[in-house]
């Protein structure tokens, strides 16, 4: 959402509508990828609707790539997900953690968890987490906000 992009999916019915901003842990959708009608206003689709790369992004494309890792494992039976119930309070407990990512270190830690489970899920061995890289960029970015192809040539 940081390119001014909103999602939209008017072709879908409201109670199977994903409608959210722009936050790390997404509601009605079980790893953020499989629709479960977790709200009161929305229905159940039994699992059978996915939305990928939908949360606010760190790792972007290794995640967009274990995210499709784990919805084809699902699709095909290799990762056997919860019942319905388990699934929803996944769901509420991981929305009720987006109130405590205040600042960009609680961000990072949480999408680098969030890779880690999808790695678990998937019993994925290669290590995902790129958290220190990811930090030590931000903040040189942060103290250093012109360097790079923008620096002054002297």
């Amino acid at each position: 959402l940081c390119t001014g992009y909103k999602h939209s999916f008017p072709f879908m019915p409201n109670s199977l509508n994903l409608q959210c901003g722009n936050e790390y842990n997404l509601p009605n959708l079980y790893r953020n990828l499989q629709w479960y009608g977790a709200d009161k206003d929305k229905a159940d689709a039994g699992g059978n609707l996915f939305y990928m790369a939908m949360q606010n992004q760190i790792y972007t494309y290794t995640m967009f790539s274990m995210q499709a890792r784990w919805v084809v494992s699902v699709i095909k039976g290799v990762v056997e997900v919860p019942d319905r119930k388990v699934c929803v309070a996944d769901i509420e407990e991981k929305c009720e953690r987006e109130r405590d990512l205040t600042d960009s270190y609680k961000m990072i830690q949480s999408q680098t968890d969030y890779m880690k489970q999808l790695a678990a899920d998937l019993g994925y061995n290669e290590n995902l987490d790129c958290s220190q890289v990811i930090m030590i960029k931000q903040l040189s970015f942060y103290f250093h906000p012109f360097d790079g192809i923008y620096r002054r040539m002297e």
